[in-house]
């Protein structure tokens, strides 16, 4: 196993939410009502024996995001292009959101394999952080194929995750000894993979303290099977913010959207996440 310091990478929102009574116009309009993710983050692992390296998931989650018709997009892009301040992640800040109303209990997920419970840390969001930081090299599609189902969860329940694609490799390479310090601020870095089945692809460099993101980019690389960032993306973000940890997320996804027999209508994604340093 090859790895750099693991650490937890993504930090949701720990304030409790108020259950909301809602009602009969719960997502009645023509916007997008909640967002149903789960993710699987990478590194390289070593077959058996050691002759080759592959993608392996040693973190998983689920997220749910409601927000009944004011669901804030996630739209990445033009292919090759880059947007500042464009989240990928729920915990991030994501807008007005509400909880599923009429719900005596937390709402579940489950996949062929496993199942577990949507905790609900604030209001209108919902995160299971299945396991994080272990070391068993599971392939993404071995682990999510068939998908990812919400269940018990209202209005909301049957909304169902995409089939993975394949991750073979994911190659960084940069002048840093980023695995140490992270990236430096302006430096090339230069990315490229091997996957397929997946609908898009997308790079973000993240600039993290104590795991909370303070300024991020992501660039579309969806029909690429490589990418530089270089000054451009770096001339987006500002420099001195001080001891920030410069982290970068290739990242690729199958999405889609469903509309319950309520009417709600769900955002669902499948998606796999090469993390250059993974802390322990």
């Amino acid at each position: 196993m090859s790895l750099g310091r693991l650490s937890i990478l993504i930090v949701p929102l720990a304030i409790m939410g108020c259950k909301n009574s809602g009602g009969a116009d719960f997502g009645d309009g023509p916007e997008n009502d909640a967002r149903f993710v789960a993710d699987v983050f990478t590194w390289q692992c070593e077959e058996e024996g050691g002759a080759d390296y592959y993608e392996g998931v040693f973190a998983f989650n689920v997220s749910l995001e409601v927000a009944p018709d004011a669901l804030v997009p996630r739209a990445l892009p033009a292919p090759g292009g880059c947007s500042a301040d464009l989240s990928m992640f729920g915990a991030d800040p994501n807008g007005e959101l509400l909880n599923i109303p009429a719900l005596s209990d937390e709402p579940r997920w489950e996949t062929d394999i496993d199942s577990g419970e949507l905790e609900n840390l604030s209001e209108g969001w919902y995160y299971d952080e299945v396991f994080d930081n272990v070391h068993n090299c599971q392939t993404t599609d071995a682990l999510l194929n068939g998908g990812t189902r919400l269940v018990q969860a209202g209005s909301l329940s049957g909304a169902v995750t995409p089939d993975p694609g394949t991750v073979e490799d994911v190659t960084l390479v940069s002048a840093s000894d980023y695995l140490e310090t992270g990236f430096e601020f302006g430096e090339e870095i230069d990315i490229s993979w091997e996957a397929a089945g997946w609908d898009e692809a997308w790079i973000q460099i993240r600039r993290e303290r104590n795991g909370e993101a303070w300024e991020y980019v992501t660039c579309n690389a969806t029909g690429y099977t490589e990418f530089v960032l270089g000054d451009d993306v770096w001339g987006l973000m500002t420099e001195n913010l001080g001891d920030v940890f410069n982290n970068v997320y290739v990242a690729f996804q199958n999405h889609g959207m469903q509309e319950m027999e309520t009417g709600q209508k769900v955002e669902v994604a499948t998606r796999a996440m090469h993390v250059a340093v993974a802390y322990d």
